[in-house]
Parts: structure tokens; C-alpha cells; sequence
């Protein structure tokens, strides 16, 4: 009895120390460093949008597949510990001639293996279509809510063909987890190499962005009348980890592997971005209460074409 007794202690102050480092380390998160290996030139992104001729897109549109809530606190370090809105993504930029994809959100046997709350079939449904018609598919990393819609329709040879992922996050299939890619499909696809910005279309640029996963990259589009936005991924979950220059703790970087000095270093470029070039519109990766904002303004329309 006395050793089931020390038994019992010596796991509840072990239980008691691990939930002291967990909260230690939600509380926790990267400082900015006094110099920044990455940086993003404006002027240079949108000269490398304009180096394309023809017609830049004329519409951006979006679909909510699904979504999921998980504690402020998770998503930005600090917040409060009441529930916020995560919501999943796919985005559709329309020119005059062909579409392009960003992001694929993914499909309902994904949502649940992640556990989201709720599937939209009928938007699903469009981003298939979407994804099949599509001239070239871009996501903005390798995680399970962007590429795994993707990764769904790799049986049609047209999405294959169409897909357009960088050597980076293919060289990442845990990324993907727990979505798999088939190894036949993998070995087919001809990832994009580039070093810091790829124009991909007229007014279309990807600018690396590694941090958030090693494939993360932002994507910048600027619309045939001059409207500009950039689709952040994951590299920014909600506008408040750019407003307050602010990742997700410590805890949930360990967790993901995430490279949480360089994650900081976007936000403040973003951060000082947005303060320079109000006209620029940025959407991060989750933000319900952003994307409102721009579907209300003009620059996003809800529903693939």
C-alpha cells in the first residue's frame, strides 16, 4: 500500500510539473530579433506581378468549406482562453481566359479525420469543379487544410497536371499528415524551384515564406484594376498575429514544428506592409471576421464560378 501510495504522489507531481511547463510555455513565444533574415520588398513584388504580359485576374473568390474553434489563446499568445473561429479555405482567382486556384481546403473524410465542426457539401462541391477546371493549382503550404483537397482528386489527371507545388513542401509528406499523397502521384509532379519570388501569372506572384512549415510561401495577387491582396496561409492565422506582431505560443510551435523566429519576422514585415500600403488588402489563413471584411469591401466575392 505504501508503494502504490508513492506511486500515486510521484505521478500526480509529475502530472503537476507538466501542466506547469504547458502553461509556462503558452505563455511563451519567439521576440523579434534585432535584424530579420527575411524580409519582403513591396516594390519588387509588384514589379515581378507586372513582368507577365496579358489580362491580370479580374475577380478573387473564396469558398468556406469548413472550419473548426479551438481557444483564443491557441491562436494568438496571450489572448484570452475563449473560443475562436479557425475557418478552412479555398480560393479561386478568375481571368478573363482561365482560373487558378490557391489553397484546396480539403474533403469530408479530411474535415473529420481533423475534427472539424460541420462540412459544406455544396461548397465542396464548387472547389472540385474548381479544382478540375483550373489552368494551375497553388497552395500556400503542405498542411492537411490547404493541399489535401488537392491530394483528394489526384485520380483525375487534369488536377495532377494543374498542380503546382513547390519542391519544398512536396520534400515534406508529414506536413501532410494525415492526408498521404500517393507515392505515383508524387513522383510524376515537377515541384516549382525558386529563391524568393515566382510570378506564376499576370499580377500572380509567390513570395517563400518558409517558417510556418518549411513550404510556406504568401501569394500575392493584384487584380486587373489594380486591387491587391495577399494570402498569407498559415504564415498568419488571425489579423491579430500581424497587428500585434504576435505567433501562436510556444506550446503549439514545438507541436508543429514550426520555426517560430522566422514566423515572427513575417508578422512584422506584414505588420509594417499593411502600415506603409493601407491599399493592400492581406487575408490570413483563418480569419472569419477578416474575410467579411472583404467580401463587404469588394476585393473578395463569395463562391467559386
Amino acid at each position: 500500500m505504501k508503494r502504490l501510495k508513492k506511486i500515486l504522489l510521484g505521478l500526480l507531481v509529475l502530472l503537476v510539473v507538466v501542466a506547469g511547463v504547458g502553461l509556462t510555455l503558452m505563455r511563451m513565444t519567439a521576440s523579434l530579433p534585432a535584424t530579420c533574415a527575411w524580409t519582403m520588398d513591396l516594390a519588387e513584388v509588384r514589379t515581378a506581378a507586372a513582368s507577365m504580359a496579358g489580362d491580370k485576374p479580374t475577380e478573387i473568390r473564396a469558398e468556406q468549406v469548413t472550419g473548426f474553434e479551438v481557444p483564443e489563446a491557441v491562436v494568438v499568445t496571450g489572448a484570452p482562453f475563449k473560443t475562436t473561429q479557425m475557418a478552412m479555405y479555398a480560393y479561386q482567382l478568375v481571368f478573363p481566359d482561365k482560373t487558378v486556384v490557391v489553397d484546396t481546403a480539403m474533403d469530408a473524410a479530411g474535415a473529420k479525420s481533423m475534427g472539424t465542426g460541420g462540412f459544406d457539401t455544396a461548397a465542396w462541391d464548387r472547389v472540385v469543379r474548381g479544382l478540375k477546371g483550373a489552368s494551375a493549382i497553388y497552395v500556400t503550404h503542405e498542411h492537411a487544410d490547404h493541399l489535401g483537397g488537392a491530394v483528394s482528386q489526384l485520380a483525375d489527371p487534369q488536377v495532377v497536371q494543374s498542380l503546382k507545388i513547390t519542391r519544398e513542401q512536396l520534400a515534406n509528406p508529414d506536413g501532410l499528415k494525415p492526408v498521404v499523397m500517393p507515392a505515383d502521384v508524387a513522383a510524376k509532379l515537377q515541384p516549382i524551384s525558386y529563391e524568393k519570388l515566382l510570378a506564376v501569372a499576370p499580377g500572380v506572384v509567390l513570395i517563400k515564406a518558409p517558417g510556418h512549415t518549411p513550404g510556406s510561401q504568401l501569394v500575392y495577387v493584384q487584380r486587373q484594376d489594380g486591387r491587391e491582396l495577399i494570402l498569407t496561409g498559415d504564415t498568419a492565422w488571425h489579423v491579430e498575429n500581424i497587428e500585434q506582431v504576435r505567433g501562436p505560443p510556444k506550446l503549439i510551435h514545438l507541436m508543429m514544428k514550426n520555426d517560430d523566429e522566422a514566423n515572427v519576422c513575417q508578422l512584422a514585415a506584414l505588420k509594417a506592409l499593411g502600415a506603409k500600403a493601407p491599399e493592400v488588402r492581406i487575408m490570413p489563413g483563418h480569419d472569419p471576421r477578416r474575410m467579411k471584411q472583404l467580401v463587404d469591401d469588394g476585393t473578395v466575392a463569395l463562391q467559386f464560378k
